[in-house]
């Protein structure tokens, strides 16, 4: 019979190791693509009030 050893069983990532990161990674993307959206919408201001200036 063999005996598994404890180094044997801790080889690799289990499911709930790459549950976490595919979690921890995929808040990220949300929340770069939040900060890409505030930036564009603030431009978008920027460039109106800019155009604004330009005709007045």
């Amino acid at each position: 019979m063999r005996r598994t050893t404890r180094i044997g069983r801790r080889q690799g990532f289990s499911l709930i190791e790459a549950a976490v990161a595919t979690a921890i990674i995929g808040i990220g993307v949300v929340a770069l693509l939040a900060a890409i959206r505030a930036g564009t919408h603030t431009n978008e201001g920027g460039r109106k009030l800019t155009q604004a200036v330009f005709l007045a």
